[in-house]
């Protein structure tokens, strides 16, 4: 019996479309000055600091991403996961900009 590889879901295949990825990424600068209060609060809370290694489930477009990997530091680091590979896209794209203190791998 042959098995094919995992089929997308209906919301992965929701999350990956041009439009759910294009509307998220405009809302990235309104939802990182919102929800940055909550954010620090959440890494107080778990603990996040410097050298740690972090797993980052529902990454999307690395909102949060990015904000761990600063925490971290370059002695530490974040693996991003998300059921649409289009965000992830767009979360490499933001963790290899200037000032950003991540490195990115495929």
């Amino acid at each position: 019996m042959a098995m094919d590889g995992p089929k997308p879901s209906e919301a992965g295949r929701a999350w990956a479309s041009g439009d759910a990825v294009s509307g998220w990424q405009k809302g990235a600068a309104v939802r990182e000055q919102a929800l940055a209060p909550v954010t620090e609060l959440m890494f107080d809370l778990a603990g996040v600091s410097m050298g740690m290694r972090v797993l980052d489930l529902g990454a999307g477009t690395g909102d949060q991403t990015v904000s761990t990997a600063r925490r971290v530091g370059s002695g530490g680091s974040v693996l991003a996961t998300d059921i649409s590979a289009p965000m992830l896209d767009l979360a490499r794209e933001a963790a290899s900009r200037p000032g950003s203190t991540t490195s990115r791998r495929g």
